[in-house]
């Protein structure tokens, strides 16, 4: 069931709403008696549920993928929960101090921290939030900083925890609503402390160690073997791969896997030199030492159905197919056609050409084409159609830059092409 991560969270929000509805003495109270000050509770709690469950989402709890249908569908659905999380947050003081109005003593309690230490803490909460929002959205910060300013989102848990507990609502009155309400927040802070704290210790990773460093032109490729117990990794998944060498930076960044039948132990990560991170990737030498975390993805768990499949890859988006079209020469499936695409500028960028060569060489099924931009122009479904024929009943897998990825998809779904039958992960984490 591919969206029943999303199915437990809509489940979560009406128990809350259901359990808020039973906190109140009458029904009549929250539509009548008291209607924003009951819309503003109610946003509330929603609000800290979506919060504490955004934690968990971001966590990288392995059972997630399954719930949400890969890595980046988990991501995606954190980075809506979060919005809609302030929005909620944001909705419970505005609705407040709209309901008091025109008592100006009563909107500013609300507003300016004052000896009433619930309410303060829930200022302050706030405050914080709308700190770090505002930081993130407006502010062009490096990824590492930018990632940085999420491990500070434990400040307004800590005083939304603070202010839950200590003032006087139907949360500390109803004890099926507070039971669940704890329950929720415990959840959210244990997930934070795991990702934050424990996920370095315990977390799916293993150590490496750089047996080659291949340079081709702004292609930087890495061949490592294990340095103890190598990664159980699939065809078409990716990993986080943090440096430990010298004084490097550590940061953690997603990199496919190419993983070669030949070498079951050696794996490879090939990047494209553009950032701050990835020129560290050319400072790197043989016998240096990386933590490699996961493996993640789903990307290539549908590959290996009994149909016929369109692959398009964009410049190093080409990394996770190698493996999963390797696989496929070795145990073809049936009689099917696979139609490979690689998009690239000029053939120089073409790093894994005669390795493609040889795989559709040796696997009739496999029809291979270097597209070469500069020369053919940009890659159209006229095109496309032009060797593989209709699309209508294949699935198409994408790789490569993001809009390369939308602008595709746009155009085969305008063409009629099923959106489930289109699949890739994207991997803008920020």
């Amino acid at each position: 069931m591919k969206y029943r991560g999303i199915f437990i969270i809509a489940c979560i929000l009406l128990i809350t709403l259901f359990l808020f509805i039973l906190a109140k003495p009458r029904f009549l109270e929250i539509v009548q008696a008291a209607p924003l000050l009951s819309l503003s509770q109610s946003m509330a709690l929603l609000g800290t549920v979506l919060f504490s469950l955004s934690f968990v989402l971001s966590s990288r709890f392995p059972f997630l993928e399954n719930l949400f249908g890969g890595f980046d569908k988990v991501m995606k659905t954190h980075q809506i929960i979060s919005a809609l999380s302030v929005i909620g947050l944001l909705e419970h003081p505005f609705l407040l101090i709209f309901s008091r109005l025109p008592n100006i003593s009563l909107i500013l309690q609300y507003i300016v921290p004052s000896q009433e230490l619930p309410l303060t803490l829930g200022i302050f909460a706030l405050n914080s939030l709308i700190g770090l929002i505002l930081v993130t959205l407006f502010v062009d910060l490096p990824y590492h900083v930018w990632k940085k300013t999420h491990e500070f989102m434990s400040v307004p848990l800590i005083f939304g925890i603070l202010h839950t507990i200590s003032i006087s609502s139907d949360v500390s009155r109803y004890m099926p609503l507070k039971i669940w309400i704890y329950a929720l927040l415990g959840l959210g802070s244990f997930a934070f402390i795991y990702r934050r704290y424990l996920y370095k210790f315990i977390g799916p990773r293993s150590t490496y160690i750089i047996s080659q460093v291949n340079r081709t032109g702004d292609i930087v490729e890495l061949l490592m073997i294990p340095k103890i117990k190598p990664l159980e990794i699939q065809p078409g998944q990716f990993v986080f791969m943090s440096i430990r060498s010298g004084q490097m930076n550590k940061e953690e960044h997603p990199f496919s896997v190419v993983k070669t039948q030949e070498y079951q132990s050696e794996i490879r990560i090939a990047a494209k030199v553009v950032g701050d991170y990835t020129l560290l990737l050319n400072q790197l030498n043989r016998g240096d030492e990386v933590v490699l975390w996961g493996p993640y993805g789903t990307f290539g768990e549908r590959f290996f159905a009994p149909c016929d499949v369109v692959c398009i890859a964009g410049g190093i988006g080409i990394t996770p197919f190698i493996s999963l079209l390797e696989k496929e020469a070795n145990n073809p499936k049936s009689n099917r056609q696979i139609h490979f695409f690689y998009l690239v500028k000029s053939n120089h960028e073409a790093i894994y050409h005669d390795k493609l060569q040889f795989l559709a060489y040796s696997h009739t099924g496999l029809h291979y084409i270097l597209h070469e931009s500069q020369v053919a122009g940009r890659l159209s479904l006229a095109h496309i159609r032009q060797y593989a024929g209709e699309l209508m009943n294949k699935r198409i897998f994408l790789c490569g830059p993001l809009p390369m990825m939308r602008d595709m998809t746009k155009q085969l779904t305008q063409s009629g092409v099923k959106r489930r039958s289109i699949i890739y992960e994207d991997f803008s984490l920020k």
